[in-house]
């Protein structure tokens, strides 16, 4: 049962990954702080071990789920996901 719900985390975190890569695309495009435009996509508990970076037009963003059972060893699988800018002007 406990995979089962670390694997929902996995799922709810690649779903942030996606939201804030996208999020931060945004900000890109209208000049906004990519960094902190992604960052705020997601929950605290995501934000450790967040990578954010940005080159041409693309934001990439990965995130490292939370552990369900706390104290357990940590699971170094980086959720990744990335997002094209496009215009808004």
């Amino acid at each position: 049962m406990l995979l089962a719900w670390q694997a929902v985390l996995m799922g709810v975190g690649a779903h942030y990954a996606a939201n804030s890569a996208a999020e931060g695309a945004r900000a890109a495009a209208v000049g906004g702080d990519v960094r902190s435009a992604a960052e705020q996509a997601v929950p605290a508990s995501f934000r450790r071990g967040m990578q954010v970076s940005s080159s041409g037009t693309t934001v990439r963003v990965a995130v490292r789920p939370p552990l369900f059972v706390p104290g357990a060893r940590s699971l170094d699988i980086p959720l990744r996901a990335s997002a094209g800018q496009v215009s808004e002007r």
